[in-house]
């Protein structure tokens, strides 16, 4: 199994994050890799590799949001927000990473929000969730 991690804003389309491709691309080539070298060796009879990629999903809170009257509802509506938009990033990674499976976990809702960020300490952000992304290499063309 290969495993990678890499964190992606809410905010943000991650079909265009090169950072979130070039560690796709980085998971599917290296647990092919691996098949390959499992595929060599004679112990391993029926050799399968997962690359997987977890990208955690959050956003910062902006500080603009203490002027929208009743800051728990503002904060409240931005969390909302912030979870809509963890099945949004997850539908385009579907489409642009075109993994095997997919799918995303949704963080408990009074885990979502945390605070204490920024040099003074008084900014939020948001966690809302994290995705799954894995592509599963079965067959690998051998040459001996």
């Amino acid at each position: 199994m290969e495993l990678k991690q890499h964190g992606i804003s809410t905010k943000k389309g991650s079909d265009t994050n090169d950072g979130l491709r070039a560690k796709w691309d980085s998971v599917e080539s290296q647990s092919r890799q691996v098949l390959k070298y499992m595929r060599k060796a004679d112990f391993f009879t029926h050799a399968v590799s997962v690359g997987l990629l977890v990208v955690r999903v959050d956003c910062k809170v902006n500080q603009s949001i203490e002027k929208k009257g009743d800051f728990k509802t503002a904060l409240e509506n931005a969390r909302a927000d912030a979870e809509k938009a963890l099945i949004d990033q997850a539908t385009m990674l579907k489409k642009a990473l075109k993994p095997d499976f997919l799918a995303y976990y949704k963080t408990p809702c009074e885990m979502q929000i945390s605070s204490g960020w920024g040099e003074s300490g008084n900014e939020y952000r948001l966690y809302p969730g994290i995705i799954f992304a894995a592509v599963v290499h079965e067959r690998v063309h051998q040459t001996k």
